[in-house]
């Protein structure tokens, strides 16, 4: 998939872009990337959890985890994430300031928007178990 996205941005005439760093192609575990600079636009066609009937429930956990990173570390960036799941900006406790309605092949998406400024953490309560 890398590959085919530089050589889709060659295409584009942006080869002088990949030569000075100005874009990068990467498949990283998003919830431990650090920025290679203080701002910059993150893309990303995050698992939708379609794949599997029901839904993985491993997926909005994830985007959970993506989300704090990127408050944590992404503070003065950009991201656009692409997904069918509509729910993607609760899972991430992130609020979108743009989102566009497209079709990835036959799957209704949205391509939403998020300008990340810095976040606190605040530890998510973790559910107690009663036993009766």
């Amino acid at each position: 998939v890398i590959e085919q996205a530089i050589a889709n941005a060659k295409l584009a005439g942006l080869q002088a872009w990949l030569d000075d760093g100005r874009l990068r192609f990467d498949a990283i575990d998003a919830r431990a990337a650090t920025p290679p600079g203080p701002t910059g636009t993150i893309v990303s066609n995050p698992p939708y959890g379609e794949q599997s009937a029901p839904r993985s429930a491993s997926v909005p956990a994830m985007m959970s985890s993506v989300g704090d990173r990127l408050k944590q570390e992404f503070a003065g960036w950009d991201a656009w994430f692409l997904t069918s799941d509509r729910q993607l900006p609760k899972q991430m406790r992130l609020q979108e300031t743009r989102k566009t309605v497209l079709f990835n092949g036959p799957l209704e998406c949205r391509f939403f928007r998020f300008e990340l400024v810095a976040g606190g953490y605040r530890p998510r309560a973790v559910p107690v178990k009663s036993e009766v």
